[in-house]
């Protein structure tokens, strides 16, 4: 998700769980909650499985209020 008046980053819409995108849970995750690992190409989470199976997760079709993604997760 971004941010059109600051021209930035906000949240990154991440899919847990599920096999072949059945079941899966999308998460939007406070951009600065992740941390980049420039040497194997990716970002981190610092965040346990539990901890994301308890998330607020979002639907597709209606998205929610952020600022409850961004007081869980912090950032």
């Amino acid at each position: 998700m971004i941010d059109t008046i600051k021209g930035t980053v906000s949240y990154a819409v991440l899919s847990f769980g599920g096999v072949l995108g059945i079941g899966e849970k999308l998460l939007a995750v406070p951009w600065k909650a992740l941390k980049l690992d420039p040497e194997n190409k990716r970002f981190l989470l610092n965040v346990d499985k539990d901890r994301l199976k308890d998330a607020p997760g979002l639907d597709k079709d209606h998205w929610p209020e952020w600022q409850c993604f961004f007081k869980y997760f912090g950032g």
